[in-house]
């Protein structure tokens, strides 16, 4: 026989049971070190599935050029040296990830060349466009506590920052995968001649 609870006892009830299951998924994520365990899926959390577009909508602004292309040519055409910045960066710098900027306008040429640098480099990157990149300095790399701006490419000073500034941070010898994959064109490998733990950066460059 069906018994019909009052409303009251339903409810009470009802939160009883919800916060049983925030408990749970509160201990399952809790971690002694940094509070919240990392790369740990979950909804209540960052998942890299849910609510994506808080950070970012899908828009096609982020990575289009607006520049009409009678002056596209310019961009990054006046040779200017590297500024280097350091300073306190956000959460994929902690993981001691290279990340690679480049402004949509930028040479593609030179994108390319950037690009080949760093997935020759390291397996802990991120490439993508960044329309708030100078156009003096379409193309950038940043690292836990700084980053380079660039005109053009030198291959030495890429290289030498990402030996000098890849893996640094707290947890850069975390080799672990993140759950992300949102527009994702590429997965990132370990270069040839090194492993998943990056042993070795820029292993077939000079």
């Amino acid at each position: 026989m069906a018994v019909r609870l009052p409303p009251l006892v339903t409810l009470v009830l009802l939160l009883l049971v919800l916060e049983s299951g925030v408990k749970t998924a509160r201990l399952d994520l809790f971690d002694r070190k940094q509070g919240i365990r990392m790369g740990v899926p979950s909804n209540g959390c960052d998942d890299g599935k849910t609510g994506l577009s808080v950070d970012y909508n899908g828009s096609a602004v982020e990575y289009t050029c607006f520049l009409p292309k009678s002056k596209r040519w310019r961009v990054g055409l006046n040779v200017v040296e590297p500024v280097q910045h350091c300073d306190d960066l956000p959460d994929d710098y902690y993981h001691g990830s290279v990340i690679m900027l480049y402004h949509p306008c930028a040479d593609y040429r030179e994108v390319d060349r950037l690009k080949g640098l760093v997935r020759g480099c390291i397996r802990k990157h991120i490439i993508t466009p960044y329309p708030k990149l100078s156009l003096l300095r379409p193309l950038a790399l940043v690292a836990w506590g700084c980053r380079l701006e660039m005109s053009h490419v030198d291959p030495a000073t890429v290289r030498s920052f990402i030996r000098e500034k890849g893996l640094k941070g707290p947890e850069g010898d975390l080799p672990k995968q993140g759950q992300y994959d949102f527009m994702l064109l590429q997965r990132a490998e370990p270069p040839a001649g090194s492993d998943i733990n990056d042993s070795v950066l820029c292993p077939s460059q000079p």
